[in-house]
C-alpha cells in the first residue's frame, strides 16, 4: 500500500485507496474495487466513489495447522542411493521422494518428514552440510541425546524462517541414519512425541 500511496502523490490525477482482505489483481478480484477503477477511467479527473469499500471484511489469517488429534503410523520401506531404509512414516502424508513425506494440509504447510541413509561414519559431516544449507550455525542448535534399542542419537534442533527443524543423526553398523522432521513451532512438541521418536526406533538399515 506505501508504494501506492507514493505514486498517487507523484501524479496529478492520482487517487488511493486501500482494499482491506484483497491483494495482488485487486481491481478485478471483487466488485467494489473493479467500479472505484471503471469510474475513474470515465472520468480520471474526478475522485472516485470508495464507499463500498466500507463493506469489505479484513482478511482471514491462517497462524498455523492444527495437529491431527490422533496420528497414525504405517511401514513404509524406501530405496535410496542403493540403500534399503524400513522405518514407519505417518499413513497419510504424501511421499514426495524417496524417504520424504509431506504432510500437505495447504499450499503454505511446511510440515515433512525425511530419512535416508549412506554409508559409513558421516554423522559430523552430515550436521555440517545440512547447517550450511539451511543457513544455521552450529552453536545455534540445542542438542540431546536419545537411545533407540541398541543405537544412540544425537538430536539437534532449532527454527529457521519460523520453521521448527529437529534433525536426528545415529551411526549404526556401516551406516549414517539421518531423520529430519520439520513443523510449525506450536506442533513441534506434539510431532516430536507422535513422529521423531517412534520413527527413530523403528528405523533399520539393509
Amino acid at each position: 500500500p506505501s508504494w501506492g500511496r507514493l505514486a498517487a502523490d507523484a501524479l496529478p490525477n492520482g487517487f488511493f485507496f486501500e482494499f482491506p482482505g484483497l491483494g495482488h489483481g485487486t481491481s478485478i478480484a471483487d466488485p467494489c474495487p473493479l467500479s472505484i477503477a471503471k469510474a475513474f477511467l470515465d472520468e480520471p479527473q474526478l475522485a472516485p466513489d470508495g464507499s463500498c469499500i466500507g463493506e469489505l471484511e479484513g482478511p482471514d489469517f491462517v497462524t498455523g495447522n492444527e495437529p491431527a488429534a490422533e496420528i497414525e503410523l504405517e511401514p513404509v520401506t524406501v530405496d535410496s542411493f542403493g540403500v534399503t531404509v524400513e522405518a514407519l512414516a505417518p499413513a497419510d502424508w504424501e511421499e514426495l521422494n524417496p524417504g520424504v513425506f509431506l504432510r500437505g494440509a495447504d499450499g503454505l504447510d511446511q510440515t515433512a518428514l525425511l530419512f535416508q541413509a549412506v554409508g559409513g561414519s558421516q554423522a559430523n559431516l552430515l550436521l555440517s552440510l545440512l547447517a550450511s544449507q539451511l543457513g544455521v550455525e552450529e552453536d545455534q542448535m540445542s542438542s540431546r541425546s536419545q537411545t533407540a534399542g541398541s543405537t544412540s542419537w544425537e538430536i539437534h534442533s532449532f527454527e529457521i524462517d519460523g520453521t521448527a527443524t529437529d534433525i536426528a543423526l545415529a551411526e549404526t553398523g556401516s551406516f549414517t541414519v539421518l531423520v529430519l522432521l520439520a513443523s510449525d513451532p506450536a506442533d513441534r512438541d506434539t510431532y516430536q512425541e507422535a513422529i521423531l521418536i517412534p520413527v527413530i526406533e523403528s528405523i533399520t538399515v539393509r
